[in-house]
């Protein structure tokens, strides 16, 4: 494993590659929950350093978006240039078949974290749930920060232990949070009740509702 170091950053810079998924999670944040991921367009690689070698600051890039951002063409090819000088962190599904490929060739050490979403009934559904708990797992060997999630989607309520259990006994914590959407005519967050809240482990709904807010 890679010594880590103090990552040291000027700027922070959110990018939002893409809304397309090979997941179809119903609480979806993005209006088509099932988007299809053929044509994505590659990351213009030598237009992205020139133009952040022109502010002469350091960056941490934070690739997500409503989609699944390993899904870019040449995301990998991406990493590696960027991490020659910048920093960069994840939201993903983390069930792309590019995931060994990053974890060999980008330094943990370029990497702050990836939020690893865990989405268990569509990863279940799709047969993916092995595949993520893999690349949690080599992710972590390989030296890089990896904080797994869940969605606390009311429908999972009666779930929750099966699933930390899915998780506890391959060495993973799995947490939650927040749901904010609505579901059966209820708006969320602010309509967790008090077990929903300490069965989720969400904390207080003062709590939950300063980080929807």
């Amino acid at each position: 494993m890679k010594q880590k170091e103090s990552k040291h950053y000027d700027a922070w810079l959110p990018w939002s590659l893409t809304d397309r998924c090979n997941l179809a999670c119903v609480y979806c944040i993005c209006p088509h929950p099932h988007k299809k991921t053929a044509g994505l367009p590659e990351i213009n690689i030598r237009s992205l350093m020139t133009t952040l070698g022109k502010t002469n600051k350091v960056f941490l890039i934070h690739f997500s978006g409503g989609g699944e951002p390993f899904l870019a063409p040449n995301i990998i090819e991406a990493c590696i240039e960027i991490t020659e000088r910048h920093y960069i962190s994840f939201t993903t599904n983390l069930t792309s078949s590019r995931v060994r490929e990053f974890a060999e060739k980008v330094d943990p050490r370029r990497v702050v974290r990836i939020a690893a979403s865990a989405h268990v009934k569509d990863l279940e559904r799709c047969r993916l749930l092995d595949v993520y708990i893999r690349n949690v797992l080599l992710l972590r060997e390989k030296g890089f920060e990896v904080k797994v999630t869940e969605v606390a989607y009311p429908p999972l309520f009666k779930e929750v232990e099966r699933c930390r259990h899915l998780f506890q006994e391959r060495g993973i914590e799995l947490g939650f949070k927040p749901f904010s959407g609505e579901y059966e005519g209820r708006r969320y967050p602010f309509s967790y009740t008090e077990e929903e809240l300490k069965i989720f482990d969400l904390g207080d709904r003062d709590s939950v509702l300063r980080r929807h807010l």
